[in-house]
This record gives C-alpha cells, structure tokens and sequence, in this order.
C-alpha cells in the first residue's frame, strides 16, 4: 500500500512506519509534504549523516534545533530534547529518517538505546501530563523509516529484534517528475 500524505494527516496517535523505496522518491515525498500546516512539523534526517552517536546528536539537533542543554551529546540530553520541542510547537510530528539500516552502524548498542527512546516518545506524546506539566493536548509523533527495496528485509529484522512492528508502506516512483 502506498503512503500519502492525507494518511499522515489523518493519523490520531503516532506510530512507526517503513516506507520502502529509492532515495530519490522519498526526497521528492519529503519536498511534496504541505509547508502550509503551521501546525505540522516535519523533519527530515539522513540515516548516512546517522551512523555513530556523534553524528547522530548533530543531525537531529540540527533538524530539530535542539537548545544548548539538549545538545551535551548524551542519551539524556537526546531524551529530553525530543520529547520537550516546546520551542517547536505542533499539533503533529512527522520525523523521516532516511536509509534506516545505516543509522547507528557503528554501534547496535547505541541503536537499542536509540531506537526505546523513540518507542518512549511515540508513547510520551499522546499522553496528557508530558514531562510532570499536567493538561497537555495529545500529540501523534509519527515515524517514518525509510529503506532501499533491497534492504527492507534487514530492516524489518531489526525492528523485530528491537519489538517494533511498524506500518509497512511503499512510495510511488516519481519517474515524471523532474
């Protein structure tokens, strides 16, 4: 099935998917998704630019534009940034990462870690009392891994070992686009 954008807008609680298909279509789906949605942030990270904790730290502070506190390239810190984004308010969080096979190559350690503080925050988001602050509207924090065609097996390994079963969904190629 392929994923869409009126799919994404629709979704009331956030959720893992993998979306399988060429870089170049998922650069293009990224491009195509509506900047008119003051209320949706949508945030694009390189899954190459991913493959140690270090470059990791800098690609989602740069993307998500992580204040001082939540750049001390720590899991803490990591944490607590992307579960705060206070100074990036929205009524939804869509978060691409690109070639997810190549995040935390270095160190499947650190994935496990990476990858319980992304559960975390899916769950954290939709409830009412986020970070001890009581009344908080529920957010859907929606995650979209993406992979080759060729690697959606591996990639499907992993989330099985790390207890995630994600939405599976194809991109159309773009071939008329230029």
């Amino acid at each position: 099935m392929e994923l869409t954008w009126k799919e994404l807008l629709s979704i009331k609680e956030g959720k893992f998917y993998l979306v399988s298909s060429r870089e170049r279509d998922i650069d293009i789906f990224k491009d195509k998704l509506s900047s008119d949605k003051p209320d949706i942030v949508v945030r694009f990270f390189r899954g190459s630019k991913c493959r140690s904790k270090e470059s990791l730290y800098q690609e989602f502070a740069a993307a998500l534009q992580f204040p001082y506190y939540a750049v001390d390239q720590n899991w803490d810190g990591f944490d607590e940034g992307i579960n705060d984004l206070n100074w990036l308010p929205a009524n939804k969080y869509v978060m691409i990462i690109t070639n997810f096979n190549e995040v935390l190559s270095d160190n499947h350690q650190d994935l496990d870690i990476f990858m319980d503080i992304l559960k975390d925050t899916i769950s954290n988001w939709t409830k009412e009392t986020r970070n001890n602050i009581p009344n908080q509207t529920p957010v859907a924090f929606t995650i979209i891994l993406h992979c080759r065609p060729d690697e959606e097996k591996n990639c499907m390994e992993i989330l099985k070992k790390e207890n995630i079963q994600p939405v599976l969904r194809i991109l159309k190629p773009y071939d008329d686009i230029l």
